[in-house]
């Protein structure tokens, strides 16, 4: 969906699964963003994050979660009643 709408502004990206990426030459920004599984990043993406973290400096880095969002552990136990 981020790529469509980027490219749909008329922004060139690339959509590539994390796992996929060899290298981040010729980026200039990165979106990078993973599902939430008891409260952190799935493996994918922490793994590019530490493969490519020393290059991150002078790109513009855009970091996304999606999970469930409970604010407290008492709204987490009342949405499983």
């Amino acid at each position: 969906a981020i790529g469509k709408s980027l490219t749909e502004r008329g922004v060139s990206n690339d959509v590539i699964e994390p796992k996929k990426v060899t290298s981040i030459d010729g980026y200039d920004a990165l979106v990078l963003g993973s599902g939430v599984c008891a409260g952190h990043w799935l493996s994918t993406a922490t793994d590019f994050v530490k493969r490519f973290h020393t290059e991150f400096p002078g790109r513009l880095v855009w970091l996304f979660s999606s999970g469930p969002a409970w604010r407290t552990t008492e709204a987490r136990r009342r949405t499983r009643h």
